[in-house]
């Protein structure tokens, strides 16, 4: 999580990259956005919004406040990448914080050039069977649909299928009934469910691209 430092040193920088969005919406001094459904970067604490990149938002407003400008969730419903994309698109919600860069990408959006924080791509495997899943005939992946990683799976075995599933924890459950065999995402929310599931899961030690988060 980036501390308050951080923010005060690349505040300026996102400002001028903000106004270039606000531009294009008649300069309002109100971005509007939604949360993710993709916990730990945004989830429900009780009735509120939290995560780590809830507190971007907070700490941004305090940088912008003093430019008239305000980021606010349009609702509390988390949504979904591919949701949250389509918002963007139709003008529903200006501005996302929390999503991977991609040349692609930026066909579509205007990314604020400062990334936010970086991790790395990695693939979750239950830990009995993390010896014994390239081996299979078929290897079996979940991916979050609409998310960077999802369109950019590495081939790690002779034959493999991406199942697609509209939100992370959908792919967990998938894991969880071995409706799949492998999980792959950012690692950053891995680590998260690693790190909870006492032993249950790790990571395969495979190396893959590093990750960077935008806002956009």
């Amino acid at each position: 999580m980036l501390n308050k430092v951080r923010f005060i040193m690349i505040s300026s920088l996102i400002l001028m990259n903000l106004f270039l969005i606000i531009v294009s919406n008649t300069f309002a001094t109100i971005l509007y956005t939604y949360p993710q459904d993709t916990p730990p970067k945004y989830f429900m604490k009780w009735t509120e919004i939290s995560g780590f990149c809830h507190d971007i938002i907070v700490e941004l407003n305090k940088e912008l406040k003093a430019q008239d400008i305000k980021i606010e969730y349009k609702s509390k419903v988390l949504k979904s990448t591919t949701e949250l994309l389509n918002a963007l698109k139709n003008g529903e919600i200006q501005i996302f914080v929390g999503y991977g860069h991609s040349v692609e990408r930026t066909k579509d959006f205007n990314y604020v050039s400062i990334p936010l924080y970086a991790s790395r791509e990695m693939f979750m495997v239950e830990t009995n069977l993390k010896d014994k899943i390239l081996q299979k005939n078929i290897v079996k992946i979940g991916a979050v649909e609409g998310t960077i990683p999802a369109e950019n799976v590495p081939q790690i075995a002779k034959k493999q299928e991406v199942i697609r599933y509209k939100t992370i924890n959908d792919v967990y459950k998938a894991l969880e009934k071995r409706e799949i065999d492998l999980v792959f995402s950012v690692g950053l929310l891995i680590g998260d469910v690693i790190n909870a599931s006492k032993g249950k899961y790790t990571t395969l030690n495979l190396t893959t691209r590093k990750f960077y988060i935008i806002l956009f």
